[in-house]
């Protein structure tokens, strides 16, 4: 029924947002906790339930677990990665801005005993401060226009820097941070340059988009600057899929120059050599 109603209620923006909300509203009652293939039970889509979700990032975060004290998760949206962690005994640490995805998160967290969970309900950027946050579930961005987004359906949100979070804290211990943020990558790194610099080095998996997600023709203007980030502090990238292929400076400045990848998806694992 609601769907009938979409083209007249997108010509008027806070009608627009409330019928978004109520249909997000909808879809989150109908999701009931369900077992997983890892020994955790989740609220999530079916994809998340069944093993079809991101396998192959899937299997990398739970061979890394096995050498890992602490998973930071920057886009936790309904915690899959992080109950994946808690499953593993791993101390979790979790950013997430959208409520409706919070409300899963904490159920899922409290459901499977993760209760020593540390959830920070903000974004993450690269000043403490107040943005706006674009669409929801698992396409929303703190940047305008992604995934074709409308501005329509936007909110306020409080953001942090992953170094005022984890300043001081988990010395000496092995951080695993997962990324996925859809197109705010390199501002959340300019707030985690003190995080970058630890030793021993965290491992960072990222979800780095160069077109995708863009409105057509356009490129991702920091996806250079990403990987040069984690270069220049001795950072080696490595695609994350069967190949694990290295991937160097010049095949970054490629695919800035052509607009497009030759190889590898949009997700890269950044690790720096034992100090």
């Amino acid at each position: 029924m609601l769907h009938l109603l979409k083209p007249y209620v997108e010509r008027y923006p806070a009608l627009a947002s409330t019928y978004r909300q109520v249909r997000d509203q909808l879809r989150l009652r109908r999701l009931k906790p369900r077992a997983t293939p890892w020994g955790f039970t989740l609220l999530g889509d079916d994809s998340m339930v069944d093993g079809r979700f991101e396998p192959i990032e899937t299997e990398l975060v739970i061979d890394h677990l096995a050498r890992t004290d602490v998973f930071v998760d920057v886009g936790t949206h309904v915690g899959f990665f992080t109950c994946l962690a808690g499953s593993k005994g791993v101390h979790t640490v979790s950013f997430e801005p959208v409520a409706d995805n919070l409300a899963c998160l904490y159920t899922n967290l409290q459901n499977n005993g993760y209760e020593r969970a540390e959830v920070f309900p903000m974004g993450v950027s690269n000043a403490p401060g107040v943005r706006t946050l674009y669409g929801a579930a698992t396409g929303a961005s703190l940047v305008s226009g992604w995934s074709h987004t409308s501005e329509v359906y936007s909110r306020k949100i409080s953001v942090t820097t992953i170094d005022t979070v984890l300043r001081g804290r988990f010395e000496g211990q092995r951080l695993f941070v997962k990324m996925d943020i859809e197109g705010a990558e390199w501002f959340a790194l300019e707030g985690a340059t003190e995080t970058l610099a630890r030793s021993p080095a965290p491992t960072w998996l990222l979800e780095i988009c160069l077109t995708e997600n863009l409105p057509a023709g356009e490129t991702n203007p920091h996806f250079g600057k990403v990987f040069a980030m984690f270069r220049e502090r001795g950072y080696a990238c490595h695609t994350v899929d069967a190949d694990k292929r290295l991937v160097t400076a010049e095949d970054v400045d490629r695919w800035v120059k052509n607009g497009r990848r030759d190889f590898g998806s949009y997700n890269f694992l950044f690790t720096r050599a034992a100090e």
